[in-house]
């Protein structure tokens, strides 16, 4: 892979000394090959920008995508990156709540596998936080190239999410989002999704914890025309709605009525056991009927 080659050879000028550490932590799911490539990219954009801070690349996933995996392991083997792979398909939000406490920056950027943003973007919603104005800045995609379906589901669930729980906010699920680590990390443990609600969760509990949240524009580069969804339009909408449900519940009572439970392994690239992978449930009522919701929820977003 020789865009991996390239990667490894140019990552080193990222660094500068006694900068501001900013980890990017990327949930990859069936990328491929072309994993490589768009990290190149990306990275080489940075570099172009001549960013004054530090980073540090984390890649993670929880689905065992043969190609996908090859192109991470090589990523991290050349030094580009870290990578990590969970035993159990958990979800996007599930394995960015596993990762975020192996991540060393001050800062963190959340950011979607295919790099739909700008550089430039990135780096203004850093400097929000870095300049101490925001504790969590959101991306507000413009520009966005969805069906009409997927359009009107969005409009729809982020009317509902500002209705149930008054965000303020227009769009509670662009791929991109910046926050102090202290703040992110504080959040974590009210985060019961693991799915496509995960963002709308982080959001909802910086906000009940007083973090200052800001919104930005970005203009939305889709990259993945060429590519099958793997989320069904209405499978997400009946999971996205049962996660609004249990959020809501949860916060009601203040976040008291969830428990971890680990549920496999974290390992590196050459397969090192590096911590347990976990998941946040809910308990509540009667147990046994807990139990059976969780199953159907599962059953329906992992079919």
């Amino acid at each position: 892979m020789q865009a991996i080659e390239l990667l490894a050879e140019t990552e080193a000028p990222l660094k500068t000394k006694g900068g501001l550490l900013v980890s990017f932590i990327i949930p990859v799911g069936r990328e491929g090959e072309r994993l490589a490539s768009v990290m190149q990219e990306f990275v080489g954009q940075c570099m172009d920008m001549r960013w004054p801070i530090d980073v540090e690349f984390i890649l993670a996933t929880d689905i065992g995508d043969p190609s996908t995996g090859a192109a991470m392991a090589a990523l991290s083997k050349a030094g580009a990156c870290r990578a990590y792979f969970l035993s159990t398909r958990i979800g996007k939000g599930g394995t960015i709540k596993n990762v975020v406490r192996l991540a060393s920056g001050s800062v963190i950027a959340l950011l979607d596998a295919d790099v739909p943003v700008r550089p430039s973007d990135i780096y203004r919603a850093i400097q929000m936080i870095s300049e101490g104005r925001a504790d969590l800045v959101i991306g507000r995609r413009v520009r966005r190239w969805d069906g009409p379906t997927r359009a009107f589901l969005s409009v729809a669930y982020n009317s509902l999410v500002r209705v149930l729980f008054r965000t303020g906010l227009a769009d509670h699920q662009a791929g991109l989002k910046v926050a102090r680590a202290e703040a992110l990390k504080g959040s974590l443990p009210y985060i019961r999704t693991d799915g496509l609600g995960f963002d709308t969760e982080l959001i909802v509990w910086a906000r009940r914890s007083k973090a200052r949240i800001s919104s930005m524009e970005v203009e939305w580069r889709q990259r993945r025309y060429e590519i099958s969804s793997n989320i069904v339009p209405l499978r997400a909408l009946v999971t996205m709605l049962a996660d609004l449900m249990f959020l809501r519940i949860t916060t009601l009572r203040e976040g008291r009525t969830l428990t971890r439970q680990t549920v496999g392994r974290i390992l590196d690239w050459d397969g090192k056991y590096v911590g347990p992978e976990y998941i946040t449930t809910l308990n509540a009522g009667n147990q046994s009927i807990m139990g059976f919701l969780r199953k159907l929820y599962a059953a329906v977003a992992f079919k």
